[in-house]
């Protein structure tokens, strides 16, 4: 059985997770026989424990979805930073999280981003009761891999179009337009051969007019070491009934 803490800082004894369910403690009954309850309070499932934490009663049917392990992962992180905030207030702030985070406990995503914020602002309250400013430098976890989304990335691009006055040429299919077309064309392909296309295959017909946009490309999404992850780092659906624009195509 896997264990987390709680989220309220009150609680001394640890939640366990028994098949993405939460269990907390309820109560002591004979022979140290131990009784953990769901922690939804609409649901009455329960089961029974010993003193070894050996499973006497399995738990009954719950009567709501379990949660999701990405879930749990995420609210494990973010109950532990609580409480070591709280409990370790000589470690430094970004000593503390990087410790946190290098445990594995979550794969960041942009979904996560609210995650962190919300992390943040409990730590930093935690440690203004401490008279402690919480400011720290840097937040880095080695096994983070960061990916980008197909669809966000052809709206990024439309505005571009549109900030270099090239959305006409897109629309109505010019010599111009047909290229930048040929270059939202690079979300299809397959990822390892995105970079060799590009080089190879776009740059080398490239209209004058396009000059910007396309080092746009180079210099925000291609390279390996740009701002935004490289276009063979991208994920996510891809709708072939419209065009960049959000117009469906004939």
């Amino acid at each position: 059985m896997e264990k987390m803490f709680s989220s309220k800082l009150c609680a001394k004894k640890e939640l366990f997770i028994i098949n993405g369910y939460k269990f907390s403690y309820h109560k002591m009954l004979e022979n140290e026989i131990q009784r953990r309850k769901c922690t939804n309070k609409n649901c009455r499932s329960f089961y029974k424990i010993d003193a070894l934490e050996n499973m006497i009663c399995e738990p009954i049917s719950h009567n709501h979805d379990s949660n999701e392990l990405a879930y749990l992962k995420r609210q494990k992180l973010k109950n532990q930073l609580k409480r070591k905030a709280i409990t370790d207030i000589s470690m430094k702030p970004s000593k503390l999280i990087c410790t946190e985070l290098s445990g594995g406990y979550i794969t960041s995503t942009a979904s996560n981003i609210n995650l962190v914020q919300r992390t943040f602002t409990c730590l930093n309250e935690s440690y203004s009761k401490c008279n402690v400013t919480f400011a720290p430098d840097t937040v880095f976890n080695h096994r983070t891999e960061i990916k980008g989304c197909r669809f966000h990335l052809g709206q990024s691009w439309w505005r571009k179009v549109q900030n270099l006055g090239l959305a006409n040429e897109y629309k109505y299919k010019t010599e111009t337009g047909l290229f930048l077309r040929l270059c939202f064309g690079l979300l299809f392909l397959p990822p390892k051969i995105v970079c060799d296309v590009f080089t190879y295959k776009i740059i080398p017909i490239m209209p004058a007019e396009c000059l910007d946009f396309t080092d746009y490309i180079l210099e925000n999404y291609k390279s390996e070491n740009t701002q935004f992850p490289p276009i063979s780092a991208m994920d996510g659906p891809v709708n072939t009934d419209t065009d960049a624009s959000g117009n469906s195509e004939d």
